[in-house]
């Protein structure tokens, strides 16, 4: 039985301190082998804002695949605030890497490399990226290696039929490239009358495995909302807001919360809700503004899933301007999007045709 592959993630802590997490994979299926934790937190739940699209039941998995192994990766580091920088070291068999960049930054490349081989229905098709790992990889790197892997899996099929969601692997990390990279594809020779209609290439299949991919990720954000709420310190709140005020009317429990604006590192937030003293309930909507594209707030597979987001929250001038929510209650929030609802928009539109 050969020996599990190891990659390990060091860390070096703005406090001086160093937090080392080893993941253990199958030396031939590459899935993550490494111990869930004795006693799960309860975001880990399958049932806790389980992804729309997953097939998983609660009655044969009580824990999400993905979420379990997160809580044993992210438990060391959660007194990281997202904007603090650390020092990464990633040592694989076959190279090490060493970066400076800020601890969301780490985290996502982390995470990444678990979504994709914990066993997740859907991010399970990324497994075989994830068996080449390359940390911190730059949007043109995860193109390329991308539509590489497409286009091999495409060869090794001997150029057959186009490959159903669960053979289009990592295509989803950069869809748009790919349908440019079939289009620029030089078209092919006419076929003898007698030959068979040559297959067409299509990237439905991939263009499916990425509408999955974006759910995936909408929802187990709402998780990660949960796992990494933590009480800051004074210290951290001088450091991460900035700036609040807001206007505050309250009656028969429920505070009523407009105008509440406040700034964070590299973003302003201009919010209003509700919050409710007896339950603690939370309902907050708002937009925030930020000094990068949408999309350069995260990296991986995750960044290029929001590329194109970044036309639709643009202004004038660099940035984003996100449409948000903060729900859940004040102990466990869940942070979102605050996305246009589609149905309804068509809907609108169809019932007042001069509607542009």
């Amino acid at each position: 039985m050969s020996a599990p592959l190891r990659i390990r993630y060091r860390f070096d802590l703005p406090d001086g301190s160093q937090k080392t997490l080893d993941f253990l994979f199958d030396a031939a299926s590459f899935r993550l082998s490494n111990p869930p934790p004795a006693d799960p937190p309860f975001w880990t739940e399958l049932k806790f804002n389980q992804c729309a699209n997953c097939p998983l039941s609660p009655e044969r998995h009580a824990h999400c695949p993905a979420a379990v192994q997160m809580a044993t990766a992210l438990e060391p580091l959660n007194a990281l605030v997202s904007f603090d920088t650390v020092g990464v070291t990633v040592v694989q068999a076959e190279r090490t890497v060493h970066t400076e960049t800020t601890a969301q930054q780490a985290m996502s490349s982390v995470l990444g490399l678990i979504m994709a081989t914990a066993g997740c229905p859907w991010t399970d098709r990324l497994r075989p990226m994830a068996r080449f790992h390359l940390p911190f990889a730059n949007e043109a790197e995860t193109l390329y290696r991308s539509v590489s892997m497409f286009l091999l899996s495409r060869e090794l099929a001997g150029r057959g039929p186009a490959p159903a969601v669960a053979d289009t692997l990592a295509v989803a990390e950069a869809p748009a490239a790919a349908a440019d990279a079939a289009r620029a594809a030089p078209a092919p020779a006419p076929a003898a009358a007698d030959a068979p209609a040559a297959t067409p290439r299509t990237f439905a299949a991939l263009e499916e495995l990425y509408k999955n991919l974006h759910l995936v990720n909408r929802d187990m954000s709402r998780r990660l909302g949960a796992a990494t709420n933590t009480d800051p310190n004074p210290e951290d709140l001088e450091r991460v807001i900035s700036n609040l005020s807001g206007h505050v009317e309250l009656r028969d429990a429920i505070a009523t919360l407009t105008d509440l604006s406040f700034s964070v590192p590299g973003a302003s937030a201009l919010m209003h809700g509700t919050y409710d003293i007896h339950t603690e309930a939370v309902a907050l909507h708002g937009t925030l503004k930020t000094e990068a594209e949408f999309s350069d707030m995260t990296s991986g597979f995750k960044s290029v899933l929001l590329k194109p987001f970044n036309s639709l929250f643009k202004r004038k001038h660099a940035g984003a301007e996100i449409p948000v929510h903060l729900l859940g209650t004040y102990q466990h929030p869940v942070t979102g999007l605050d996305l246009p609802d589609k149905k309804a928009s068509h809907s609108k539109n169809k019932s007042n045709p001069s509607a542009k």
